[in-house]
């Protein structure tokens, strides 16, 4: 059974959003999961640095320039205002990849950061690879948020298909590192891609094993339209059930999985529920 929606709740996000100029990752990537999670206001997903991504992956459906504008100087004072209208208590910020920056955006992220844990609000941070320099990381962990989160996103054997400008090996070394350095640490992966069983299962190891990584999200690839060239597998329901059980055997402090999981879905709870498994709604 699909959870109640509040439109009118949700409008009313939808139209805080607009007046401060800001763009959400749920509104942008066509998350199957907006009206549930804006209708209930109790997080939202910011996507910063603006609404275009310098990268091309081809199961996205944000935005692609390859040379986007530049970051609104408004862009973190209207942040802080919408999270005080919106009275949200648990904030998820992530942005588009800047490759364009020479910092991949790190400094405006750490700004954005450390001026919405001033209202109180806990933080959780889904950072792109930020040219994978942990000078630009360090740069955003000195903002002190409450959850650093890196997605991985598919197996390593589709990266190149994938995330072509990723790189699997230094996503997972971001994520060890950021926990090295005391965080409590994040990461998704989407299923549905083309990956074999042996793989995925593989890959989620690593991530618990090397990264250390203490939250793992698993969802399934939704097609957001006809013109993606990536295009969905059909998973067999088992599956869910299987993962379910090897992430309570690899010992995830919190993991959430099934077909709608995102890697901000219901991120407050699999932050309060970190020493075990958060639930879906039924």
């Amino acid at each position: 059974m699909k959870p109640k929606v509040n439109l009118s709740a949700t409008h009313e996000i939808k139209k805080i959003l607009r007046n401060y100029k800001l763009f959400t990752v749920c509104e942008e990537s066509l998350c199957p999961n907006i009206s549930e999670c804006f209708g209930e206001r109790k997080t939202a997903t910011f996507l910063l640095l603006g609404k275009y991504c310098t990268r091309y992956c081809s199961f996205c459906a944000i935005g692609k320039m390859k040379k986007p504008p530049p970051p609104d100087p408004d862009e973190i004072t209207n942040l802080k205002k919408a999270v005080q209208e919106m009275k949200l208590k648990y904030v998820v910020l992530t942005s588009v990849n800047r490759d364009d920056l020479e910092d991949g955006g790190a400094e405006h992220l750490a700004k954005c950061i450390s001026e919405v844990k001033k209202l109180g609000a806990i933080v959780e941070i889904l950072s792109p690879d930020l040219k994978y320099k942990t000078e630009n990381l360090d740069i955003v962990l000195s903002a002190k948020p409450d959850v650093f989160a890196h997605d991985i996103e598919t197996v390593p054997s589709l990266y190149p298909k994938v995330r072509p400008k990723g790189n699997f090996e230094k996503s997972l070394f971001l994520l060890r590192y950021a926990k090295e350095k005391g965080f409590i640490t994040k990461t998704s992966i989407i299923v549905g891609l083309g990956e074999k069983k042996s793989e995925l299962f593989e890959t989620i190891e690593k991530v618990r094993k090397y990264a250390m990584c203490d939250i793992l999200v698993v969802g399934q690839y939704f097609q957001p339209s006809l013109s993606k060239n990536q295009k969905a597998y059909q998973l067999d329901e088992s599956i869910w059930e299987e993962l379910e059980v090897f992430c309570r055997n690899m010992e995830f402090k919190s993991f959430i999985v099934g077909p709608r999981a995102r890697s901000s879905y219901l991120a407050d709870v699999g932050f309060e529920n970190i020493k075990g498994k958060a639930e879906l709604p039924a």
